[in-house]
Parts: structure tokens; sequence; C-alpha cells
């Protein structure tokens, strides 16, 4: 599984190093990002390529995560902008789901949550990618 990269987008830098730990300790390729220009350099880096991107609804400086996702979604490089997004939020009322979907969100993660969901989130959407590109 260590192929597989994560993107973790998280202002809150505590949660996104704990984030980081966990997922490097199940064995996956974890790179953290504090803001969306942050990510977006890690994205647009030629070496990088990322499954799985990890992001929060609302960062710093207004800042949101479906914009990043949005914005991966044009990418010229297809297999970037393939990337699958979790949207993470400690305020679920704020954002309209179909609309999330509409940016490019694939599944959604409450704040607080427990590492257990985060890891079937990733394993569901790793087991979707393997299933895509064996067909």
């Amino acid at each position: 599984m260590s192929e597989r990269k994560i993107l973790i987008v998280e202002d809150d830098n505590d949660l996104r190093e704990l984030i980081e730990q966990h997922l490097t300790s199940l064995g996956l390729n974890a790179t953290g990002a504090a803001t969306i220009s942050e990510a977006q350099k890690l994205i647009e880096n030629e070496d990088d390529r990322y499954d799985i991107i990890l992001t929060d609804l609302n960062l710093k400086d207004g800042e949101k995560g479906i914009d990043l996702a949005a914005w991966t979604r044009k990418l010229e490089n297809s297999y970037k902008a393939k990337a699958r997004f979790i949207l993470m939020t400690g305020y679920h009322s704020d954002f309209d789901e179909k609309l999330a979907h509409s940016y490019g969100i694939n599944l959604f993660l409450n704040k607080p949550f427990d590492p257990n969901l985060l890891e079937e989130q990733i394993l569901f959407l790793l087991n979707d990618m393997n299933q895509q590109i064996a067909v």
C-alpha cells in the first residue's frame, strides 16, 4: 500500500500531524500542507501525484477545501485531476453536499472523527481506484 500517496490539507498543525502519523503507521505515504497554496505547490510538483486528498472545509484566511478540489479537477494532467477527495468539517451544516460533489468531493468526514472511520474511507477510495484501473 506504500505506493499510494495521500495529501492532508489542514491548518490545525496538531491535527494534521496526528492524521499524518496515523496514516503513515498504516503503511501509507502521507504528506501534510497547512494552506491551499502549499497544497497546490505539492500537487503541481512533477514528481508528486496524490491518490487521495484529505482537506478541511474551512481553512485560515477564508480558504475552502472545495476550492482546492475544483482547482485540481481542472488540471491538464489527467491522473492528478482524478485524485479522490475527502472533505473534513466540524461544521456539517455550513455546506451543501450536492454542491460539494459538483466540486469533486467524493466523501465527507465530520470532526471530531474516529481514526478507524478515516481508515475505512481511505481504504474504500483506494479499492474503488483499484477497480477502475482493472477495468
